[in-house]
């Protein structure tokens, strides 16, 4: 597919409808994003045995096949029609590089970029809309999190008369 068209297919994308979004029916978000990240690292075993025919082939099919049933729909409810799209783009760079037989290491770049993205995306979804009949986990603290609490005497002690 020629990037015009890759890019052409990616607007048209965008202005379909949003579904209600549900965890995917076999297996977890996590598990869903792992198999988005994998098919991306066998696409890049192909494009460095020299196969870049079928690398870009497997990187189209792991974007139509893997990526938009499940995660684009977690990714625009998550991160908004914008932040969605440029990541859909991303992918279209990644094709048009494997077309253009692109160096190895910008093509492991982007694979790596993808992945980093792909696996908050998964991360995130797994928080935000938990398998139907679960309940939500509860998100990671962040590294400094710490409880709030104010620096004055509760008005019990305070209005305490002493005797």
């Amino acid at each position: 597919i020629s990037a015009a068209v890759w890019i052409l297919l990616l607007y048209l994308a965008c202005e379909t409808p949003e579904p209600v979004v549900e965890a995917p029916v076999t297996h977890s978000w996590e598990e869903e994003g792992q198999l988005v990240i994998q098919g991306l690292n066998q696409a890049e075993d192909l494009w460095n045995q020299k196969q870049p025919f079928a690398a870009c082939q497997l990187a189209e099919r792991v974007y139509t096949e893997r990526w938009e049933p499940e995660l684009e729909r977690a990714s625009r409810k998550l991160n908004g029609e914008t932040r969605t799209a440029a990541l859909e783009y991303s992918f279209g760079q990644l094709l048009s590089d494997m077309n253009r037989n692109t160096s190895a290491e910008q093509i492991h770049r982007r694979i790596h970029e993808l992945q980093e993205q792909i696996r908050a995306i998964a991360t995130a979804a797994s928080y935000q809309f938990p398998a139907p009949g679960n309940t939500p986990a509860t998100p990671p603290p962040a590294e400094v999190s710490r409880p709030v609490t104010p620096d004055l005497v509760p008005n019990w002690e305070r209005d305490v008369v002493p005797e």
